[in-house]
């Protein structure tokens, strides 16, 4: 009966354990900062973004930017081409933290 125990408790606990480290097939994300002309209508690129299933982080529309963050289902780079196509769309370059010493 001990060891039928033992065997349960050590079966709960491998698999408990098997189900922890599991990947679980989250998505990567990746923000990007689309520079647009300012003169033009964002319409386009708010297709776009809804399009990639991307959400707008925020608008500096001061200089005509967008912090966009987009899930990558493809890779960073044909996110990137495909933004940059987009009517009104300067250019688009990879989100990056800059330390200053």
């Amino acid at each position: 009966m001990k060891k039928l125990l033992l065997a349960v408790c050590l079966g709960f606990v491998f698999m408990a354990w098997g189900c922890a480290t599991a990947p679980q097939g989250e998505l990567e994300y990746k923000n990007f900062l689309v520079h647009y002309d300012g003169l033009k209508d964002k319409k386009p690129i708010f297709k776009a973004i809804e399009k990639t299933n991307a959400e707008v982080i925020y608008d500096y529309e001061n200089f005509s930017t967008m912090a966009v963050k987009v899930p990558l289902k493809k890779s960073a780079e044909k996110i990137q081409a495909y933004f940059e196509k987009v009517d009104g769309v300067v250019y688009v370059q990879p989100d990056q933290i800059e330390l200053m010493h």
